[in-house]
């Protein structure tokens, strides 16, 4: 009989607590199913990232965080040309209303590329960071949280998804009214812009 040690992470209420395991593995077996879960003994919410799988005092399997609450140094690669673009037309719209350029930031950058692929690994929509679980949605964290870990001033966000290219994303965004107030914003100062497939993420800070 094998023995198998899990090291994940906790979930309880706000706080997040390192979680230790041993069970036992039979002889033969070829595969077994961690399923995070609520432990039912009111001790929190089992959230595997940061796994590390250990048989018989070897690491077998480790898994870096890929849930919707980042480290900060995902990373994650996006479109450059089409972020640029973005970026230009948005400050084009600003100066037309008689608003200060927004800077690029090489903090926000990341954080919108993130969101970006988030949103699209885990096939959902929204400002706050999810992960897919058993086909469903479990909330992670809210935006400022995520952002936050890239950056430690953020004012705002803008996301879309399926427009074809920056200008079209743009026009989507100026059309609306809330966005609209966020690309025009003279409280924002700098704009890390991601696109990550058809996922489009405007971060800005103040």
């Amino acid at each position: 009989m094998n023995r198998g040690l899990l090291e994940a992470d906790r979930k309880c209420g706000a706080r997040l607590e390192p979680f230790t395991a041993s069970f036992p593995i039979p002889d033969g077996a070829t595969h077994f199913v961690i399923k995070p879960g609520f432990d039912g003994k009111d001790k929190g919410t089992l959230i595997v990232w940061n796994l590390r799988i250990e048989l018989n005092g070897k690491t077998v399997e480790e898994k870096p965080p890929t849930t919707g609450v980042p480290a900060g140094d995902e990373g994650i690669e996006g479109e450059l040309e089409e972020e640029a673009e973005v970026i230009r037309l948005t400050n084009l719209a600003r100066e037309k209303e008689g608003v200060p350029a927004l800077v690029y930031s090489a903090d926000l950058t990341p954080a919108a590329r993130y969101h970006a692929n988030d949103m699209r690994e885990d096939d959902y929509f929204n400002h706050d960071s999810h992960d897919r679980k058993d086909e469903g949605l479990v909330f992670v964290c809210d935006t400022f949280t995520r952002i936050a870990k890239f950056d430690p001033a953020p004012s705002a966000e803008n996301i879309a998804k399926g427009q074809k290219d920056a200008q079209e994303v743009v026009d989507a965004w100026m059309n609306s009214p809330g966005h609209r107030k966020n690309i025009l914003s003279s409280s924002s100062r700098r704009i890390g812009v991601g696109k990550v497939g058809g996922v489009w993420v405007q971060n800005f800070g103040r």
